[in-house]
């Protein structure tokens, strides 16, 4: 798949720490409709501050004010991203597909999936936003 006009932003504190990161990006399939979600993450230490919301928000904002018609992103069903996709399904982000993770199962076990991992994807309808002024 080809990756172009790829976008990140970062939450800091007020030292200039990062907190987490954010970004969007195209797909050569489907750039001109939709927005890729990439690199959503948010230190541990930070966790259920409400960080990862603001970010989801920034990202799906920015992409109605490029005129994208949809937000997708793909993720996992491993266990580090439980809280992810609770925030994804707050956010309207529905499952629209699934597939078998390509990690060998040996190697899932190692890293204690008790499970299969599968890739979900993910999509939001978005409605264009008039520009700031």
């Amino acid at each position: 798949k080809i990756e172009s006009n790829s976008r990140y932003w970062l939450a800091v504190d007020k030292n200039s720490n990062v907190l987490g990161t954010t970004g969007l990006y195209e797909s050569g399939k489907d750039a001109s409709e939709a927005a890729w979600l990439g690199w959503m993450s948010v230190r541990s230490a930070y966790r259920g501050q409400g960080i990862g919301k603001l970010l989801v928000e920034h990202s799906i904002e920015q992409a109605k004010l490029d005129g994208k018609q949809y937000l997708r992103l793909y993720t996992s069903t491993a266990r580090g991203e439980k809280t992810a996709q609770g925030l994804y399904e707050k956010h309207g982000l529905r499952i629209v597909g699934s597939e078998p993770h390509p990690i060998p199962r040996v190697i899932q076990r190692i890293f204690g999936e008790k499970k299969p991992l599968q890739i979900l994807y993910r999509e939001l309808e978005l409605t264009p936003s008039a520009p700031h002024i």
